[in-house]
């Protein structure tokens, strides 16, 4: 036990001190509601066959479908309502990561949610590392019938796109969309996801998605409830022995609220 405890610490110091590379293909039900996105970090955008200049276009255009409408507001109930909600995550071998919401900004159909954070320093700030080098932000936003992920931190233990689509709709069991993303070293990937579980309790929803590289054997996981967003995220990752690990976070919840 205490040796895999240590490989586990092992395996948490390279992420720490390190930008992590993935790669991962597609068991998905052909019967479910295929879309295709391209999510790019600048310039423009590609949704569907055409491409826009920007989000907000994009978004101003595919609002003219009511559904999306209907769509974004279902998203919004997955996010806290107002500002000064607090996340706090642990995962495999002492990861921590502590987030704040800062703001909640409606402008036109798109609703912008800053959060800002620290991963925790587990050498209790003996590691030498640069002021601010465990800082994180995460930037959702809300319109175009996606609920999409922007994230800037190197140690935080999340997908290696910075910018991703964690939802599309309709928020309903076996919608699958593909999207492009582009990881940090430049390399482009495309994942098919699945939203393959839904929890009701109560009528507070808690969805279970799924997000795999069709070139490879990399995926990610998350579940996203009603009123909290994500609750737990799991992804594979691969060493500089390209052997391959599940490394994975999950909510603590008596530390999470206002």
């Amino acid at each position: 036990m205490m040796s895999k405890i240590k490989k586990l610490v092992f395996i948490l110091a390279v992420i720490l001190t390190a930008s992590v590379s993935f790669s991962g293909c597609s068991i998905f039900n052909t019967a479910a509601t295929s879309q295709t996105n391209v999510i790019q970090t600048s310039g423009s955008q590609t949704v569907g066959s055409q491409t826009v200049g920007s989000q907000t276009q994009a978004t101003q255009q595919a609002t003219a479908d009511p559904k999306i409408a209907e769509y974004d507001m279902a998203f919004q109930k997955l996010l806290p309502s107002r500002a000064g909600f607090k996340w706090k995550y642990f995962g495999i071998a002492e990861y921590g990561q502590t987030m704040k919401l800062i703001s909640v900004v409606q402008n036109n159909d798109e609703a912008t949610y800053t959060i800002t954070g620290q991963i925790d320093d587990m050498s209790g700030g003996g590691s030498g590392a640069p002021a601010g080098a465990f800082d994180i932000s995460v930037t959702y936003v809300i319109g175009g019938g996606a609920l999409l992920q922007d994230k800037k931190g190197d140690k935080m233990m999340d997908s290696d796109a910075d910018r991703i689509e964690l939802l599309r709709g309709p928020l309903t069991l076996n919608n699958k969309w593909t999207q492009e993303v582009v990881k940090k070293d430049g390399k482009k990937i495309t994942l098919e996801c699945q939203i393959t579980d839904i929890k009701d309790d109560n009528g507070v929803k808690t969805y279970s998605v799924y997000y795999k590289d069709n070139g490879s054997n990399y995926y990610e996981k998350r579940q996203i409830k009603d009123g909290i967003g994500v609750v737990s995220f799991e992804k594979l990752w691969t060493d500089q022995d390209n052997k391959e690990y599940p490394i994975s976070y999950s909510l603590a919840t008596e530390m999470t609220g206002y």
